[in-house]
């Protein structure tokens, strides 16, 4: 199987966290984790977005008191996702997005600028409808980056049969 660039928004891989070790079942969140840990895809990330992911799984919150999320835990799943796997992309904080959630611009952003040579991923994968609206989907299909469901990406680009 080639291999595959996206970039995940942050719900996403928190979803794909729980599936892999809180809630061990076979879903298109645990295909995907396998995915990037056989080399299959490869997560593109930046600063702004591995800081949230970090944030919303190493800080007391309600996620992580429901799942008795241990911080150590996520930081190594995250570190380990990105700076042993990833594509990082620099530069991209302070940037006006299209989308109608300035929280989001960061992966809007994020995904037209790419990775390492500036290769872009071929997905933005999101189960985020701001994301979703029509002049970001537009803007980024100029620039060859597919915005997707995780579902849809998971059957897409992974053969996962749901």
């Amino acid at each position: 199987m080639p291999q595959i660039s996206a970039l995940f928004d942050t719900n996403v891989l928190i979803k794909v966290f729980l599936h892999a070790f809180i809630l061990p079942d076979k879903t298109p969140y645990t295909e995907i984790y396998n995915a990037i840990m056989a080399g299959v895809i490869i997560p593109v990330y930046s600063r702004p977005t591995m800081d949230e992911l970090l944030r919303k799984l190493t800080r007391p919150n309600e996620l992580t008191k429901r799942f008795k999320i241990i911080p150590a835990d996520a930081q190594e799943f995250v570190e380990g996702i990105f700076y042993g796997l990833g594509d990082f992309v620099d530069g991209v904080e302070g940037v006006d997005g299209e989308c109608s959630d300035p929280g989001d611009w960061m992966f809007e952003e994020a995904a037209a600028l790419g990775g390492s040579d500036y290769a872009r991923p071929q997905f933005l994968v999101t189960d985020d409808n701001d994301l979703h609206e029509e002049p970001v989907v537009k803007k980024l299909a100029k620039l060859g980056v597919e915005v997707v469901y995780s579902h849809n990406f998971a059957v897409r680009a992974l053969g996962v049969t749901l």
